[in-house]
């Protein structure tokens, strides 16, 4: 589901659990660290994942230190939809979209270019086991909605369990996937 769907179905375990209802969804520390971007983006870095570079610079000097030459992306460490984001090309920009995004920003470099936007997912199992790995495309319209997206690779990736990969059920009845 949506981003915003997660969250809430997050936050209604307890009333789902009363009524009986499984709600196929992640852990909550999980949903929780995926709401910040630069958190999750640091536990994929400490996992030895690949991530976005990305930096929360104190100057524009360490930004182009750590990321490059611009242009660059100043966007919310919480959100969805490509929303509030800005391109930084100078140190004007950064030091304005800085201040006016308050303490709720990171800076990415940017992959790819303007015609391309990419999304990774994984479907897992649980137990460090995953059946697919995918990538897509998509070709957005300038207000972040979506003109079409197609499936460019389905990678199968499976890592050894010592246990099953079968879904179970957690203590109070969600699956745990």
């Amino acid at each position: 589901g949506l981003e915003v769907d997660m969250f809430f179905l997050d936050t209604q375990r307890q009333l789902f659990r009363e009524v009986g209802v499984t709600v196929a969804i992640n852990r909550a520390e999980l949903i929780a660290l995926s709401a910040d971007k630069w958190q999750l983006g640091e536990q994929l870095a400490d996992a030895g994942l690949p991530r976005i570079p990305a930096s929360i610079p104190e100057n524009w000097e360490q930004a182009l230190l750590e990321l490059g030459k611009p242009p660059l992306l100043l966007k919310p460490r919480n959100g969805n939809g490509s929303r509030g984001i800005a391109r930084i090309y100078d140190e004007r920009d950064f030091d304005y979209w800085r201040a006016k995004s308050g303490r709720n920003w990171m800076l990415q470099r940017i992959v790819g270019d303007d015609s391309n936007e990419f999304t990774v997912g994984v479907f897992g199992f649980g137990f460090a086991v995953c059946a697919r790995r995918f990538v897509r495309g998509f070709w957005p319209l300038k207000l972040g909605s979506l003109v079409s997206a197609m499936t460019l690779s389905l990678v199968t990736r499976k890592r050894p369990s010592p246990r099953s990969t079968r879904p179970s059920r957690g203590k109070h009845g969600e699956l745990n996937l």
